[in-house]
């Protein structure tokens, strides 16, 4: 026992550093200098790295990210990170995905992007908590669907494609914690970054040092507010919050990046505590904050969205976004990543559908994305490559409208009633999701 603490002390965050300013500015640069020596000259094995903004390049892509807010780098180790949707750098992922076109982030559906950014693989139905807001409602049982090997044989399939992330959720996965171990020691944990969507339920010393070692790279925990009472209530569950603060701790301790995935709600922008949320990051060396909308899906299928979260209340978390990584009061604190304001209609759009991202359920339905519960086939019937040619078909370009969760919802409420399955296929949908793209 004593060799393995001593070996997460070793690892402990206290080698985590957020860089802006001139500082950032020298890490772009040698970035840029690595990109260009290394891909720039070698066309056969980096065919899809395009320097031309034209052609939505590399240039384009600075363009857009100095555009979109994102110039905090976060070092963790000997790592950086760039985005919570890209490999760390460097490392061989990061080359594999820039093989595959993804440092073209704005040719989304283009020849010149072929990669996945995120692949969000739902490994497990179980969970020890009750989210009001859980994207996974109708599925979380006590027995599985999908068997590890199903999943092994489709994450080959994720990295055979070029996927750059792949993030083991559920449910929660540390209750499938033998087979998530079994899929990082089978996987290539070189060819992609591996991360976990964790409440941080069942996390402990010993495994995350076992997860550390088959390769886990990073974990999200998700932490909803400051306010254990209301933390404890959106999660359903009377220690939510306490395991969700003490799993950050642990994780860190083992030398796995952290972030939060937060699932915003009116009480905790509206009370200001969006702030304090910061300030607990920051003491906790998390690093980054990802700022999650709630979506008419899952527990919230037939909540009236309206009153649940406002265009005052995104107003509100758009300004915090924007003064937390712009300002210098803030230079040292996580990155917030706010997810509904960087796929907006007027920057990046929406990039479901594998054009930057999608999800498999538990029960092993593709869908476009965690919070579109529309299945284009099941890797349980046909292979996964199958099922993403046909999804990517369908989904030619990012979407320059109002997020298709909210688009689609009515007709996913109406098809949700006839079907005890929670995703909808995509045949049934096939006319209206064709109008959006028209």
């Amino acid at each position: 026992m004593g060799k393995k603490l001593s070996k997460m002390n070793k690892g402990q965050s206290k080698h985590l550093r957020i860089y802006t300013g001139t500082r950032a500015v020298f890490i772009r640069l040698e970035l840029l200098f690595y990109v260009l020596k290394k891909y720039l000259f070698r066309k056969k094995k980096y065919p899809l790295f395009i320097l031309s903004s034209a052609k939505n390049g590399l240039l384009k892509t600075i363009h857009i990210k100095r555009k979109l807010s994102l110039r905090k780098i976060i070092r963790f180790n000997d790592s950086y990170f760039f985005s919570l949707e890209k490999p760390r750098w460097p490392s061989k992922a990061w080359d594999v995905m820039a093989a595959k076109g993804g440092l073209n982030l704005a040719a989304a559906g283009t020849k010149y992007k072929s990669n996945i950014d995120l692949a969000v693989c739902a490994i497990t139905q179980k969970c020890a908590y009750s989210c009001k807001h859980c994207y996974e409602h109708q599925n979380i049982k006590g027995s599985e669907t999908v068997p590890v090997e199903k999943w092994l044989e489709t994450i080959k399939e994720l990295q055979g494609i070029g996927t750059g992330v792949i993030v083991f959720s559920g449910g929660e996965p540390m209750l499938r914690f033998q087979d998530m171990l079994y899929l990082l020691e089978k996987a290539d944990t070189n060819l992609s970054d591996f991360h976990m969507y964790t409440s941080g339920h069942g996390v402990s010393k010993e495994k995350v040092l076992s997860l550390k070692e088959a390769g886990l790279v990073a974990a999200a925990v998700g932490l909803d507010d400051v306010n254990p009472q209301r933390q404890n209530a959106l999660r359903g569950n009377s220690n939510a919050y306490n395991q969700a603060t003490s799993a950050l701790k642990l994780l860190n301790q083992g030398g796995i990046f952290t972030y939060l995935n937060t699932c915003l709600s009116k009480e905790l922008v509206q009370s200001g505590d969006l702030w304090n949320l910061l300030e607990l990051a920051k003491k906790m060396h998390v690093g980054a904050i990802r700022l999650l909308e709630p979506k008419p899906c899952g527990g919230y299928l037939h909540t009236n969205m309206d009153t649940l979260f406002t265009d005052n209340d995104r107003e509100i978390t758009t300004q915090f976004f924007l003064e937390a990584n712009q300002s210098n009061k803030y230079r040292n604190y996580p990155l917030v990543s706010y997810t509904d304001y960087l796929e907006s209609p007027e920057r990046l759009g929406c990039t479901m559908g594998g054009l930057s991202h999608l999800h498999i359920n538990s029960k092993g339905h593709v869908e476009p994305c965690v919070f579109l519960p529309i299945s284009f086939g099941s890797i349980l019937d046909t292979n996964f490559s199958i099922i993403f040619k046909k999804m990517r078909k369908a989904t030619p370009h990012s979407l320059r409208t109002q997020c298709p969760t909210f688009y689609l919802s009515n007709h996913i409420k109406r098809l949700s009633t006839k079907k005890s399955d929670r995703a909808i296929s995509y045949t049934d949908i096939k006319e209206e999701w064709q109008e959006m793209f028209t």
